[in-house]
């Protein structure tokens, strides 16, 4: 058995180990029980994909189209809306209004 591919949390790695059994592949997912020990262990490279050394190459490329296909962010992220500075100057006006009437007070 040769390691695969290191996953970034057991979800990943069962869900790849479907994907390769899909493609009629044998894996086999190592490690997903040692997340739970985040704070006694080195973090990173807990769960693991193995498979079989014979069917590596094929595995490698399922695993290599699928990182292919992945989105790196989904949603782009939002700008913030156009002001004038209004806004600004209505702040200052009720932080000066409320220093008067808290020393009118």
């Amino acid at each position: 058995m040769k390691t695969l591919y290191e996953a970034a949390n057991a979800l990943e790695a069962h869900m790849l180990a479907d994907l390769l059994k899909q493609e009629g592949l044998q894996a086999q997912v190592l490690g997903e029980h040692l997340q739970g020990a985040v704070g006694e262990l080195p973090a990173g490279g807990f769960v693991r994909l193995l498979i079989p050394d014979e069917q590596h190459s094929a595995a490698r490329a399922v695993i290599e189209r699928w990182e292919a296909t992945q989105v790196s962010d989904p949603t782009p992220p939002r700008a913030a809306p156009a002001g004038n500075g209004r806004g600004v100057w209505i702040f200052l006006a009720g932080v000066l209004l409320g220093l008067v009437l808290g020393l009118m007070a």
